[in-house]
């Protein structure tokens, strides 16, 4: 053998192994025997493939390559036969996780909107109830105030009718000492009225006597300002008689009328746009009156295009020396108070308003000047607050345990 004689490399286009001079170790293909051709003729085409360059083989295996794996690629989509060589593309998108997240957006999306329903719901529940709180009757019916407050809206749109006339029943109620029993009203086997049989006191009302030192009137004082639909109307009691310090405290009740138009001219006037309006009417009561006390309660309903307030004032009086008591100093309206009075509003008007606060909260607003309410009556003493629906009483006819001793 001819160790310089160059031996030719390629791969055998049977099964792909590699040929040495034009025969395949693997399968055999290209030896003498199986190449010789009918007739004793020599075949030369594996010694001609043999002398091919490598370059041209291997792109001829590449390209059968190629077909093979197409062929299996078919054989799979068409069939459903599995291939294990080969790179056979997908018949779906791959996924990269995309849908998930997609899908979790949505999700956080869907309970977001569930929680912003159910708050809507809570919401408008929650402000029905106040509305229908506010409805209740709390010492002075709502009917009666909201009447008082159509007539005097009415009354507004009408400017010749003037607060006079509207208020004139009102007036001629306050002059009267009616006490008779053909006013109380039973509730659940309780009265409220005027007298001290009643059981509880029905609404604000003035009692006026005249077997005492001195005595009492009513007025009335009004004030409009057209350019800014302003208007304020108070009725309210003048005293007269022997009493010390008469004109001092006479000058202290009408400073309740002009505190409204003052807060008016000097916070308001001039400032409010042409639709705006700002309405009060003040209505004075005296509900008790003796040779020792004398308690007046102003009815406020103070509506505007910026707030609306239904309040009551109360002014109590030491007749025999001429002097305002503090009304914080009348009750000792501990936390244990605040519970018995929740309690004892609660079965006087059937009503649930005081839920909304708390026993701290309701012993902190009858230590308010502002947000307490205490006023003598033939029955005992009304005692309450006003809150922010309105105000509420509960009438205490044992009221001397609870009194600050001093």
């Amino acid at each position: 053998m001819d160790h310089n004689q160059e031996v030719q490399y390629s791969f055998c286009p049977k099964c792909g192994a590699l040929t040495k001079n034009g025969v395949c170790g693997s399968c055999g293909a290209g030896s003498a025997e199986t190449e010789v051709k009918p007739g004793g003729e020599q075949n030369t085409e594996a010694a001609e493939r043999s002398k091919r360059p490598y370059e041209e083989v291997l792109d001829g295996f590449r390209q059968q390559q190629q077909n093979s794996e197409w062929r299996a690629y078919s054989d799979y989509a068409n069939n459903g036969i599995p291939v294990n060589n080969g790179a056979i593309p997908p018949d779906k998108p791959v996924k990269n996780g995309n849908g998930k997240v997609v899908a979790i957006v949505f999700a956080c999306v869907g309970l977001f909107l569930l929680l912003i329903i159910l708050l809507g719901i809570t919401v408008f529940r929650t402000f029905n109830k106040m509305n229908a709180k506010y409805d209740r009757a709390d010492g002075q019916t709502q009917k009666d105030r909201t009447e008082a407050a159509d007539d005097f809206s009415d009354d507004w749109e009408e400017p010749e009718a003037s607060f006079e006339d509207k208020f004139d029943d009102e007036k001629e109620n306050n002059n009267k000492a009616d006490n008779n029993s053909d006013d109380r009203e039973m509730i659940g086997g309780k009265s409220y009225g005027f007298t001290p049989e009643d059981d509880y006191y029905k609404e604000l009302r003035t009692v006026l006597r005249e077997d005492l030192s001195y005595s009492v009137a009513f007025e009335t004082a009004s004030y409009k300002d057209g350019n800014d639909n302003a208007e304020v109307f108070c009725e309210y009691p003048v005293l007269g008689g022997d009493i010390p310090n008469r004109d001092y405290l006479n000058d202290l009740i009408y400073t309740e009328y002009t505190y409204y138009v003052e807060f008016y001219e000097q916070n308001l006037q001039g400032k409010m746009d042409s639709d705006a309006f700002y309405n009060c009417v003040l209505q004075g009561y005296v509900t008790y009156m003796d040779e020792d006390k004398l308690s007046i309660v102003f009815g406020e309903d103070i509506s505007s295009s910026y707030y609306y307030l239904n309040t009551l004032f109360c002014i109590n009086i030491d007749v025999k020396n001429g002097t305002v008591l503090n009304n914080t100093e009348i009750i000792d309206a501990t936390d244990k108070f605040s519970i018995d009075f929740r309690i004892r509003e609660s079965e006087q008007n059937q009503s649930d308003t005081l839920d909304w606060y708390t026993d701290q909260q309701l012993t902190e607003m009858l230590n308010d000047s502002v947000g307490l309410i205490v006023f003598y009556t033939p029955l005992g003493l009304e005692v309450g607050i006003n809150h922010d629906y309105g105000w509420s009483t509960a009438t205490y006819k044992d009221y001397e345990q609870y009194l600050k001793s001093f």
